[in-house]
């Protein structure tokens, strides 16, 4: 007599302990013209996962570059025994208490006292300024810090039967299908000569800034496939690629690997700009494993554009390398020079160490 099949599983998860803390900026308009760019405003200390953290606010930016965005940081106050694992999100709230923007960071690991992270363009100053949410000279921001505190592994031994076999998910195909098709699309977009179509709630559900642009208090007037929206900052291949990560949660073009890097380097770019975390946090990680001569000084200046520490840190730590500086083109890097100062300065004083 045949038995019933049986199948077991287990899995890892992450164990995390989340706080959260409530941030008014009062005079908004005083911070920005009394704090310096770089110098920062700290919030009250707050306990989460059993360490004590304060949020950093720079109403100018941290650095020459980012001047005309407001940076927000998550700061460790207390010394750790051993690197605390954490990320966060940042939200600005409206006067209801509701989420009308965020932001959420990867995962880090503070290993010190005055270990921070965070976005060094969270919003631009032009944005919150137009914004329903600065009301009477304040807005308000909350901080959501999951601190990982372990791991534990869930199953592994008891047996479950099974009957029919249930085939995995194919609803992203399905979504692909409806990107690819147009079916039911509200929203043209024209880039450069070419059109695209797709869905408002998709878009506005996968990105921030979308949801701001079609459903916020700043919506464009334009409704329906009648009138298009134009981009003129993005290529029609990248815009192409970021509809399709947005829909999908995947890259589905197959690409060699010098137009990879290449890719990542402008999706990296249009991720940021759109506040797709997860694609940008995807470009990150292809460009920090694809150094070469050709593409770091690019793969800098958009690290230090864009707000990536760990990014620019692994270009620096490249261009380090014996015999990277002599092949590096001197036109290339004249004109990262040019177009960062604050960046020059920075990679003057790490060149100078012994």
């Amino acid at each position: 007599m045949a038995t019933d099949p049986t199948s077991s599983a287990s899995s890892i998860v992450a164990q995390t302990v989340t706080g959260s803390h409530l941030m008014e900026i009062k005079g908004y308009s005083s911070t920005v013209q009394n704090i310096g760019t770089g110098a920062h405003q700290k919030s009250e200390f707050f306990s989460a996962g059993g360490y004590t953290w304060y949020v950093a606010y720079l109403p100018n930016g941290d650095c020459p570059d980012d001047q005309n965005h407001i940076s927000f940081f998550l700061v460790l106050q207390n010394t750790p025994e051993t690197p605390v694992m954490a990320d966060f999100t940042l939200s600005i709230l409206d006067n209801a208490g509701k989420q009308v923007y965020y932001k959420t960071s990867r995962i880090y690991s503070f290993d010190g006292t005055g270990a921070h992270w965070g976005f060094s363009r969270f919003i631009e100053k032009s944005t919150l300024e137009k914004s329903r949410w600065l009301k009477d000279d304040r807005f308000t921001v909350r901080c959501d810090v999951d601190v990982t505190v372990g791991f534990r592994e869930e199953g592994g031994t008891a047996t479950v039967p099974t009957f029919v076999t249930v085939p995995p998910p194919d609803y992203l195909e399905h979504f692909h299908n409806l990107l690819l098709s147009g079916e039911g699309a509200d929203v043209r977009f024209v880039v450069d000569d070419k059109e695209f179509k797709a869905h408002r709630c998709i878009l506005a559900a996968r990105s921030p800034v979308f949801q701001a642009q079609f459903f916020g208090p700043m919506q464009e007037g334009a409704q329906g496939l009648q009138s298009a929206v134009e981009i003129t900052d993005i290529k029609p291949n990248v815009f192409r690629n970021l509809l399709s990560f947005i829909y999908t949660g995947s890259l589905r073009e197959r690409m060699v690997l010098d137009d990879i890097v290449n890719m990542a380097q402008y999706l990296f770019v249009a991720a940021d700009k759109y506040n797709v975390g997860r694609l940008k946090i995807m470009c990150e990680e292809c460009l920090c494993r694809n150094f070469d001569v050709r593409t770091v000084t690019t793969t800098l200046a958009l690290a230090d554009r864009h707000g990536s520490p760990m990014l620019k840190k692994k270009s620096i730590e490249f261009l380090k390398r014996p015999g990277v500086m002599d092949v590096i083109s001197s036109e290339d890097f004249e004109h990262l020079m040019k177009i960062s100062p604050s960046l020059a300065k920075e990679l003057f004083a790490e060149f100078s160490r012994k």
